[in-house]
């Protein structure tokens, strides 16, 4: 955890892609933390870095507990 989490990296302005073309995602991810929330959205101001937002879920998915059978 402490290596997924201690050097968080975020953007606070949105990529400068979004200023030429369009993007129309099918899905954005949002994630908050205290009061401070990021989107994996290219186009918001602030987002995680590339990739981070699979990592959190797919660390988060590992702590989930198996269902009893």
């Amino acid at each position: 955890m402490l290596a997924l989490f201690g050097n968080l990296g975020v953007y606070l302005e949105r990529h400068e892609i979004c200023d030429c073309i369009a993007i129309d995602p099918c899905r954005i991810g949002n994630f908050r933390w205290d009061t401070t929330n990021f989107s994996d959205f290219i186009c918001s101001n602030r987002r995680l870095a590339e990739s981070l937002d699979q990592d959190i879920t797919n660390f988060l998915e590992s702590l989930r507990v198996a269902p009893e059978r």
